[in-house]
Parts: structure tokens; sequence; C-alpha cells
């Protein structure tokens, strides 16, 4: 499952993109891929997205600010009558969320304690 931090642009693995023939589409274009969030109808990804060929049909693809700045489910589709590929699924998070579960200073796991007499006090 992918991550993301709302509002913050990020770079995903999308594909294969394959023809007909289940070979593999290596001319894609931003363009031919669209996005839904939280179920929506799929729409055209921000104008700069980008979408860069990286091998056999796989292609890193740079969703901006603007394209995950919807709390929920984003879904990258392919919007190609001959091509296929399978659906990017990115779970967007709010920022403090994310930052708890992924920042540098994220907190970790929680100290183990003790509690007596109403008096709390961490294990050392």
């Amino acid at each position: 499952m992918i991550f993301a931090r709302q509002s913050t642009a990020i770079i995903v693995t999308v594909g294969p993109v394959l023809d007909a023939n289940g070979v593999a589409v290596t001319t894609s274009v931003v363009g031919d891929f669209l996005l839904s969030k939280n179920g929506g109808a799929p729409a055209a990804l921000n104008g700069s997205a980008t979408l860069t060929h990286r091998n056999t049909g796989n292609y890193s693809l740079s969703l901006t600010a603007t394209d995950v700045n919807t709390v929920g489910t984003a879904e990258v589709v392919i919007n190609a009558t001959t091509n296929a590929c399978p659906i990017k699924e990115i779970t967007v998070l709010e920022v403090t969320t994310y930052d708890v579960l992924f920042a540098d200073a994220a907190p970790g796991p929680a100290s183990p304690t003790n509690i007596t007499a109403g008096t709390i006090t961490t294990v050392t």
C-alpha cells in the first residue's frame, strides 16, 4: 500500500501498461492516466504531473500536491481503450497523521508505564 502526505507531491510507479496483445507499451503519456478521489469519477491529473517510462511498460508518475489534496483513497487508472494497466491505489493521510507515522521526528512506540497509587512512572 502506498501512503501519501496530503497536499504533498509524490512519485509512484504505475504499470505495467500493456497493449491488447500483452506487449509492454513504452509510449504512454501523462494524459493516458486519470485520478479518482474517494471513489469519485476519474478526472485528469494536474497539468504539472509528469510521466517517465522506466522499463518494460512501467512508469514513474509524479503526482502534484493538487493531485493528492484530498484525504482518503486516490486511484490512478489508465484512460486508454486499447491498453490496460493495474489500478494504483494510494491512501492520502492528513499531514499530522502522516508525520506521526513517517517523519524523522515520529515519536515511535509508547514507553511502558507503571501506575501505583495514582502515580504514573516510566519503566527504565
